[in-house]
């Protein structure tokens, strides 16, 4: 009876994300970190939906 053996599975490293999901959120609302924080609270509840706790 063969025995299969188990092809390790390679795993990207877990990464904080946060930094790549604001850039996509700043662009695709056309803000930036100079952006006032009125522009800024306008989408906060959309970003707050898009960050994994």
């Amino acid at each position: 009876m063969a025995t299969k053996t188990a092809t390790p599975k390679t795993r990207k490293p877990k990464a904080n994300n946060h930094v790549g999901i604001l850039e996509q959120f700043l662009e695709k609302h056309n803000l930036s970190a100079d952006s006032t924080p009125e522009q800024l609270s306008e989408h906060a509840p959309e970003l707050d939906a898009l960050l994994p706790d």
